[in-house]
This record gives C-alpha cells, sequence and structure tokens, in this order.
C-alpha cells in the first residue's frame, strides 16, 4: 500500500489537519483512525488481546490493520486535535481511551466525543490536559456508556464540585475518579 496520508497539512491558513473522507473510503475507518492517531504521536492497540501498535511504517504494511478494529487508544504526549476526531465518530468497536498530557486537547474533542456516542467505550482518562474546562468535563455526561471515568490534574477547571455532581448524577454506571 503506498504511503498516503489521511490528515491534509494546510499551510497558507495555518490549520493543523483535516479530515480526508476519500481516504477514510479507501483505507477503512480503522486504518486512517490509526494512521492520524499514530502520525500524531498516539498509540493503538488492535482487537483484544494485542499489543499498542505505534509504529506508522509497519502500520501501513500491516493486514491487520485492514482486518481488524481499534480496541484501544493511548494518546499520552500526543499532538491530537479535535480537528481530526471526526476519525473517531466510526470506531464500533473502541473501548478504552487515555488522553494523558494530550497538550493540544481541548473541550471541542470532549463534546465531540459525547457526539459520536461511540457504543462500546467503557474506560476514558483525561489527565494533565491544561485546555480542559469546566465545560469540556461537562460534555463528557453525554457518554452513557462509560463505567470508568479518571480526571486529574485539570487545571483549569475552575469548579470542579459542580462538574464533579453533574457527572456522577448523570453518569449513574460509571466510576468517577477525580484526583
Amino acid at each position: 500500500m503506498a504511503d498516503k496520508c489521511a490528515v491534509t497539512t494546510t499551510t497558507s491558513d495555518n490549520s493543523l489537519s483535516r479530515v480526508d473522507e476519500d481516504m477514510i473510503k479507501e483505507m477503512g475507518a480503522e486504518a486512517a483512525a490509526a494512521q492520524w492517531l499514530i502520525r500524531n504521536g498516539a498509540k493503538v492497540k488492535w482487537g483484544k488481546n494485542g499489543d499498542m501498535f505505534d509504529d506508522y511504517d509497519k502500520l501501513m504494511n500491516s493486514e491487520a490493520s485492514r482486518s481488524n478494529f481499534i480496541s484501544e487508544i493511548d494518546a499520552t504526549n500526543s499532538s491530537i486535535t479535535h480537528v481530526g476526531f471526526p476519525y473517531l465518530k466510526n470506531l464500533k468497536s473502541l473501548r478504552k481511551i487515555v488522553f494523558n498530557e494530550t497538550e493540544y486537547l481541548e473541550d471541542k474533542a470532549l463534546h465531540l466525543l459525547g457526539e459520536y456516542q461511540l457504543p462500546t467505550l467503557k474506560h476514558l482518562e483525561v489527565i494533565k490536559c491544561h485546555d480542559i474546562t469546566d465545560d469540556g468535563v461537562r460534555a463528557l455526561q453525554k457518554i452513557k456508556t462509560l463505567n470508568y471515568l479518571k480526571l486529574q490534574g485539570l487545571s483549569s477547571v475552575t469548579n470542579k464540585a459542580a462538574c464533579s455532581e453533574l457527572l456522577e448524577k448523570e453518569l449513574t454506571n460509571c466510576d468517577v475518579d477525580w484526583d
């Protein structure tokens, strides 16, 4: 498979990236999402029993990327932003996402996760993502499939008590761990 990038960078207006719908059709939702995630420094886990995968060259030559599904994303220290989040909306087997020191993660990304209603997302961690505010945390109430939510080191959240109360009320089947 040729080395094609599913994220287009535009330099004239300094936007970071946009989703390439043609590439999703060509590669499939899982492979296109994995490509975007890995190119931006994240790792993905294929299926239920694999290791975390972060090698872009191997991804492009891997049968697993064309015949399997993403079950976990580890975006620790990655540069992903909300701009590429539409890649995630068709991941039907995604169970876990970790955003740990994901520098460019902002409220809009969490709003998109809530809108996508990923049917199998059970575990979400948002740790030391300093652009996440009360608004982003409140958006998580829409993700009713969660059974574990970890929030930690969110320095831009100003009313932790109100946000925590809302999450506890709305996510009744979720263990909310907020340090």
